[in-house]
């Protein structure tokens, strides 16, 4: 695997039979293990994470494109057509799918989109607190 992993750590890779990589980011100064302060802290944002993730009644995943056709007449003049709005998503087989969505429910697609990226953005910050809390758990001496 190439790339940095953190800037100024060691990275130690486990490899598994089953193929899946277990990465264990170590600082310089020999591993760092967290405070109970720390760890309550993470866990009291990892249900404030949940509670917002609930607060979501509803999201479109995908993009919301707002798009104008350019058509050149004969006499060399541009006609730009009236902006019209697609819903760009990916279908159940993984396919790249679209749907047109009328001018009145554009604001209502918009939002929906943005709860999608609200979303995706808590799900990543929920999913590195649970792997720090549980290699923090799993890296106990007195466990």
């Amino acid at each position: 695997m190439k790339g940095k992993w953190q800037e100024g750590a060691k990275c130690s890779l486990f490899r598994f039979h089953s193929g899946f990589l277990l990465s264990k980011i170590v600082s310089s100064n020999g591993g760092h293990y967290m405070t109970p302060e720390e760890a309550r802290k993470k866990e009291t944002r990892v249900g404030a994470i949940r509670a917002q993730i609930d607060e979501i009644p509803a999201m479109l995943d995908g993009t919301l494109m707002i798009k104008h056709n350019r058509v050149q007449r004969k006499d060399g003049s541009v006609h730009i057509s009236p902006e019209h709005c697609t819903f760009q998503y990916r279908g159940a087989d993984g396919k790249r799918q679209w749907k047109r969505i009328p001018r009145n429910a554009k604001a209502a697609v918009g939002r929906l989109v943005r709860a999608a990226e609200r979303y995706r953005a808590l799900e990543r910050e929920y999913t590195a607190l649970l792997t720090e809390l549980s290699l923090a758990d799993g890296g106990k001496k007195n466990a």
